[in-house]
């Protein structure tokens, strides 16, 4: 079960919150946060994409690197996305949080 407010805090704790506004969907900070305290069906998609974004941060924080979070989800990937808009255009299928976390733990093994 997709738990927004935990994801939301987490996400918060260790990306910019205009990153954190923009992977949700967001134009702007101020639709985020009206987002989180609306209920509505656009919460459900807000979850799943910063759920996401929290397997990702999961995956830095494993590795002792979770300064490299951010800039790895602003990054343009090998196949040319970047991986923030991968979440925030595809983030509510969540295979696709599944394989942004698996991109996200190949690159930090290519850099031991």
């Amino acid at each position: 079960m997709l738990d927004l407010s935990r994801d939301a805090k987490v996400c918060a704790a260790v990306l910019d919150l205009a990153l954190v506004a923009y992977l949700a969907g967001a134009n702007s900070l101020g639709e985020y946060r009206h987002w989180l305290s609306e209920d509505s069906e656009k919460r459900r998609d807000v979850a799943s994409r910063l759920a996401a974004a929290r397997r990702v941060i999961a995956v830095f924080r494993a590795e002792n690197r979770l300064a490299l979070a951010e800039p790895w989800l602003r990054e343009v990937g090998a196949a040319g996305d970047i991986p923030a808009r991968v979440i925030r255009d595809k983030g509510d299928d969540e295979a696709i949080g599944v394989m942004v976390a698996e991109a996200a733990s190949q690159w930090l093994k290519q850099r031991r």
